[in-house]
């Protein structure tokens, strides 16, 4: 165990440099009433700043976490807000009344629904680089009648969209954009979501209130799960094993695909329930309510609303991005607006010395690992705070030698 620490602490001091940035995550609402994007700190769950933004409908961020892209509604536009200084950086001209927008993994293209156009809008997000000039799109796909939700499989090799009045879902290829498969789903489709291995794709369908399960490889569907209400936005546990739907008569279901139970947490009556996002760690998720302009903020733990953020009016969709920080940095200090109730810092409680993962009094060699692979930056800081000894959001240097006398001569130093 000594020398094991021992030989950990010189390949830590000989081998990591200063990264150039750490991330942390932050929550973007589009209020297309308000005609802005709100930028919420999910550690205070406040608003951090509204960004002006035409009639912002959806969004999906780019890979990176340096870009959010956003669909104008009412102007038959795309902006990409920067992420790290909350402007708008580029612009691109789309067809009338874009909705969804999906981004691929790689992050060199997205996929715009315009629902009064049929049509879907390619966009070289490489080739844009300045909003002095809106950008044209790359292509324009024609589709059926009315898309509204789009989204990209894990390889990005194929988009669905989801036809409101048309119900059916077409399965259109990225490469040369043909239509691989028309699949009839349930009335008014509307998000769609992929499980973690792309071989499930899941539809909310707003008007027959129920849940499309579509297998890839046969592109038909293999299961509708009854929801009732009006369904309207999906989101994928990490592990695949919870389904997240919004559902617009004020409720978040989560289902369990294999055994197909539902919990639902009550988010309000007439709230009006729209987009939704879910913290990269599975913790919480983040569920616009358009009626009275607020965000719900549910505990997945305990299947309950433990805050409601203010945000300004008529939300819509809802996204999050991990976004790059400066080295070193302090976390900031956000604006505060009104919350409908209090909102619990949801900073982790920490073990009880720096390194002590499980919190069992002792650090080990697996665990001064893991602390190496989060300054690396292989592996998020949440895989273990406790070796955050500064509460920087990093991992430096410092505090793996700390996390290693630790190991090496137990856990004296408190944290």
């Amino acid at each position: 165990m000594r020398r094991a620490a021992a030989g950990l602490i010189l390949f830590v001091s000989a081998a990591i440099t200063p990264a150039p940035t750490w991330a942390r995550p932050f929550v973007y609402v589009a209020n297309r009433d308000a005609n802005s994007v709100s930028v919420l700190d999910p550690y205070t769950n406040t608003v951090v700043v509204n960004v002006p933004v035409g009639s912002a409908n959806q969004l999906a961020g780019s890979p990176d976490g340096t870009r959010m892209y956003v669909t104008e509604f009412k102007f038959a536009a795309v902006v990409g807000i920067d992420t790290r200084s909350n402007n708008v950086a580029v612009a691109f001209d789309v067809g009338e009344e874009p909705g969804g927008i999906a981004v691929t993994h790689r992050g060199d293209r997205a996929y715009v629904a315009n629902h009064s156009d049929n049509t879907v809008s390619v966009l070289d997000l490489a080739a844009c680089v300045s909003t002095s000039t809106p950008c044209a799109s790359a292509a324009t796909i024609a589709v059926g009648f009315q898309p509204l939700g789009v989204a990209i499989t894990p390889d990005d090799a194929a988009i669905y969209v989801g036809l409101q009045n048309a119900a059916s879902v077409w399965i259109i290829d990225t490469a040369d954009h043909h239509v691989r498969a028309e699949v009839a789903v349930g009335t008014g489709p509307r998000g769609i979501a992929f499980a973690p291995d792309g071989a499930r794709a899941y539809v909310a369908n707003h008007g027959s209130g129920s849940l499309s399960v579509l297998d890839a490889a046969t592109t038909s569907v293999v299961d509708t799960i009854t929801l009732g209400g009006g369904p309207i936005a999906v989101a994928v546990a990490a592990d695949g094993r919870r389904i997240y739907v919004s559902n617009d008569v004020g409720t978040l279901q989560a289902i369990d695909p294999v055994g197909r139970q539902i919990t639902t947490v009550a988010i309000g009556a007439n709230t009006d329930t729209q987009g939704l996002a879910l913290l990269p760690d599975g913790s919480r998720i983040y569920v616009a309510n358009k009626a009275p302009g607020t965000v719900a903020v549910i505990d997945l733990a305990q299947n309950l609303v433990a805050s409601t953020v203010r945000v300004e009016s008529g939300p819509r969709g809802v996204a999050i991005a991990d976004v790059p920080q400066p080295t070193g940095s302090a976390t900031a200090t956000p604006t505060p607006t009104v919350t409908d109730t209090p909102s619990p810092t949801p900073t982790p409680t920490l073990g009880p010395c720096v390194g002590d993962c499980d919190h069992n009094g002792s650090v080990t060699v697996d665990e001064l690992v893991r602390g190496v692979n989060i300054a690396l930056g292989y592996a998020a800081l949440d895989d273990c705070r406790t070796f955050d000894r500064d509460r920087s959001e990093m991992v430096t240097v410092d505090e793996l030698v700390v996390a290693a006398n630790a190991a090496l001569n137990g856990c004296v130093e408190k944290d």
